[in-house]
């Protein structure tokens, strides 16, 4: 017998005491088991030592994909997530009647990647009319994806709206831009052309032009009688867009200055002079090209404040882009084969520090736009684009295969899917080039957007038999 009087007190606490110890240190080691796990850490058999993954979050549309990784299929469907190894792997996203979606990622020690963009495209899209019509000579969709305006004829001041709120029965009703809205020369009318709607979906711009003279209207969808001549109101007019939802405000360009001013009432405030562009961002936030002392500068316009961003030579143009990613603002500035990306412009100093990345392209850009969530700038020159991705810090490139001459920037579908009518055949593809998928045959220059619950792509079509017009839809879910 080992002698010891297991009924003493010193006995009892002394177990106790040795108890609670063992405890402690078993929650602590467990604890730093579960976090060194959950920083992504394991185990290699091979080499006997540990080593940090990283972390992929996938999602996709549809949901309940397979998830196949460097070929293994794993046992996760999306949505989920899952640890892997640091450097490239070979993702596939499969779902049964839809093809495959893949794309070779590269992955960093302790890494979160987000793959959460993912759209399944249907192997056999069904497209059908909504509706005929003799002629579309132009549509536009609303931002919020719940009208569609089309025009007949851009000589007719008659304007025929979708209501796709209920995108498998849209209703249609047709209005005429009054008379009284604006001005005929000798008889003529004209021709209207649609420029841009306000974020709420209400309100509408419609440039005019009568003997090369132009004006622009805001028309009301609500209440088409009461359409405002804008240029008779603020004068000569050569630029002009909404602040935002705000369908009362907008920012025009009257000769080389810039205001801000109501279309309703006797308001307005002089922003900036010597202004050769400008580009709007919501409401209140406006990016401005001007040129001063034989250079060109660029600034911000925030909340009315106007801060002097930077200046450039005056050797060739300036194309502008103006976004927020994550709360802080971004300007975008591309002369020649550069593309500056500055970020927080209110705050930057007119130096070379104020530059968060340079980007370079082989061609000059004709085109320079964000992404609708502002993660990605977009440099493009004819049917080639340059990706610059914030949120990855990388750039990536693309050209679509066409045989003519591009006229127009691409389109953001939704956040991170481009389209094209290239050819007159509708075609998605994503920020980084990857997944590019042709859709339907469409009718060029005109408009393209999603239902609001994202399942129906519509677009303007030609019916073969009638030679008609057609409003269509192509179905990307497939009913289950």
């Amino acid at each position: 017998m080992l002698g010891i009087n297991f009924h003493s007190k010193r006995t009892r606490r002394a177990i106790l005491f040795f108890t609670y110890g063992v405890m402690t240190v078993t929650t602590i080691v467990i604890s730093a088991i579960v976090l060194f796990l959950a920083l992504g850490y394991r185990f290699d058999n091979n080499s006997g030592s540990f080593y940090q993954s990283g972390l992929i979050q996938f999602r996709s549309f549809p949901d309940d994909a397979n998830v196949i990784i460097d070929g293994k299929q794993q046992t996760i469907r999306t949505p989920s997530k899952l640890n892997v190894a640091a450097g490239e792997h070979d993702i596939v996203m499969r779902r049964d009647g839809y093809r495959d979606w893949n794309k070779r990622i590269s992955i960093d020690e302790g890494q979160l990647l987000w793959l959460n963009y993912v759209r399944f495209i249907p192997n056999n899209i069904t497209t059908t009319t909504v509706r005929e019509f003799d002629a579309i000579a132009d549509s536009l969709a609303s931002p919020n994806r719940r009208w569609i305006v089309l025009q007949p004829n851009t000589a007719q001041p008659g304007l025929v709206f979708a209501d796709i709120r209920d995108e498998e029965n849209p209703t249609f009703k047709t209005v005429a831009i009054p008379d009284t809205a604006y001005t005929k020369q000798d008889g003529a009318t004209g021709t209207f052309e649609l420029v841009e709607w306000n974020l709420g979906g209400r309100f509408l711009l419609i440039k005019h032009t009568v003997n090369n003279v132009q004006e622009f209207i805001r028309f009301d969808r609500e209440n088409p009688s009461e359409a405002i001549n804008v240029t008779a109101k603020l004068g000569a007019v050569s630029k002009v867009q909404f602040a935002g939802d705000n369908g009362d405000i907008v920012y025009a360009l009257i000769g080389n200055e810039l205001k801000r001013a109501s279309v309703t009432v006797n308001e307005s405030s002089s922003l900036a002079t010597n202004v050769t562009n400008f580009v709007v961002y919501r409401g209140d936030t406006v990016g401005v090209v001007s040129t001063k002392d034989n250079v060109q500068e660029v600034s911000l316009i925030k909340d009315n404040d106007v801060t002097a961003v930077k200046t450039y030579p005056s050797t060739g143009p300036l194309l502008i882009a103006v976004n927020n990613y994550f709360n802080q603002d971004y300007i975008a500035v591309s002369q020649g084969n550069r593309v500056e990306l500055i970020r927080d412009p209110a705050n930057a100093p007119n130096t070379a520090e104020s530059v968060h990345e340079v980007i370079t392209t082989e061609q000059p850009a004709e085109w320079l736009y964000f992404s609708n969530n502002g993660r990605m700038i977009v440099a493009q020159h004819q049917a080639t684009f340059t990706t610059f991705d914030l949120e990855l810090n990388k750039k990536t490139g693309h050209t679509f295969t066409t045989s003519q001459r591009v006229t127009e920037p691409f389109k953001w579908l939704d956040d991170y899917y481009l389209w094209t009518d290239l050819d007159g055949q509708l075609r998605i593809i994503e920020f980084d080039g990857a997944n590019e998928r042709q859709i339907t045959t469409v009718a060029q220059g005109q408009t393209v957007t999603l239902s609001d619950n994202a399942e129906l792509l519509f677009s303007v079509g030609r019916n073969n038999a009638s030679q008609r017009a057609t409003l269509q839809q192509s179905r990307l879910v497939l009913d289950e």
